[in-house]
């Protein structure tokens, strides 16, 4: 966060095994919706909560920047920008809920959750 000139904080809480592919996923997601906030948020601060336990996984990555009118995502893909669309497909393929809340001036906050079935029984 530091090199792009963001204030960054993580909360981070796992109690258990996850599967590794949904590892991935939930890095992928944090990945890009950082990468988000860095190029195009225009964000001071940028924050992630992750959670896994009995009730699956859950991720939560905002930030404080300009944000966007959501009914825009749309012409995003079009204009050939993937980010939000990828995380979207990213969650969805692995099972999961994806959803994501901005309005112009009000930040973004991208949030992921996965059932506890993706979880892996220790063991």
């Amino acid at each position: 966060c530091a090199r792009n000139g963001l204030d960054g904080g993580a909360d981070v809480s796992v109690d258990g095994p996850v599967d590794p592919a949904l590892e991935v996923v939930v890095y992928r997601v944090a990945q890009e919706a950082l990468l988000n906030a860095a190029k195009h948020a225009q964000a001071s601060r940028v924050w992630v909560k992750c959670r896994a336990g009995d009730r699956g996984v859950e991720l939560e990555v905002g930030d404080d920047g300009r944000g966007f009118d959501p009914g825009r995502a749309e012409d995003f893909v079009r204009s050939g920008h993937f980010g939000l669309a990828g995380m979207r497909e990213r969650v969805e393929v692995a099972g999961g809920r994806w959803t994501m809340a901005s309005g112009e001036g009000r930040g973004t906050v991208v949030r992921a959750r996965f059932a506890a079935r993706r979880l892996v029984e220790a063991g």
